[in-house]
């Protein structure tokens, strides 16, 4: 169901996702300051913010409309990895908005070879057929068919992703999360919907985990 984001309808949003960090033992941070705050969540979110964008995100005009579109992101610690649960969302030129639950997990340490792992569609295959770039490919037809890997140490990517399991565990955790994103500092998932159980987020979690371990055994 769509809300709109005005009074009361934003307040009970807002509350049930304070609720909902409170049942993951975890702390809700309110406002866009979050995503700033964390180099995972804004890396992982499109583009790192330098000074000159975290100058232009903190001014009162921009922090009246973040209000109304970010409410802010459950975070904590589950295991060995930190966790931020939000919700954001899209809005198309049709002027038509759908609302996502992202759940990301931060590696304790980067993995420092640049990488970018996301969604592979028909354009982009084509595009790195003529121009491969920095493109790496794993040897699985099935998950080179499904993501677009690229890393800038394409030899240490490929050392990475020499693990038969670590290959297996990423192919099946993208039929769960078809945006399954994957950088040096952590791993994205995003589904439809505002707000989502917590027994459903830690079994996210969970997944998320799984693979985490196997990208951080090969970084130790």
């Amino acid at each position: 169901m769509r809300r709109e984001f005005a009074g009361k309808e934003l307040m009970d949003l807002k509350e049930e996702w304070i609720q909902l960090a409170k049942e993951l033992n975890f702390e809700f941070k309110e406002g866009f300051n979050a995503v700033l705050e964390s180099k995972v969540v804004s890396s992982l979110m499109g583009g790192e913010f330098g000074p000159e964008g975290a100058a232009v995100f903190q001014t009162p005009i921009m922090q009246a409309i973040l209000s109304r579109v970010f409410l802010g992101m459950a975070t904590g610690k589950s295991g060995n990895y930190e966790f931020f649960v939000f919700k954001g969302d899209k809005t198309t030129s049709r002027n038509r908005t759908s609302y996502y639950v992202r759940t990301i997990l931060a590696f304790p340490n980067s993995l420092g070879i640049g990488l970018n792992i996301e969604p592979s569609g028909f354009f982009d295959r084509l595009i790195r057929s003529i121009f491969p770039g920095k493109t790496v490919h794993t040897g699985n037809s099935d998950l080179d068919t499904v993501l677009s890997i690229k890393a800038d140490d394409q030899q240490k990517a490929l050392r990475f992703l020499q693990s038969d399991t670590l290959k297996l565990k990423m192919l099946a955790f993208q039929k769960i999360s078809p945006e399954l994103r994957i950088n040096d500092h952590g791993l994205l998932h995003t589904e439809p919907g505002e707000i989502a159980s917590a027994t459903h987020i830690q079994e996210i979690m969970a997944y998320l985990t799984g693979l985490a371990d196997e990208f951080c055994a090969r970084n130790s």
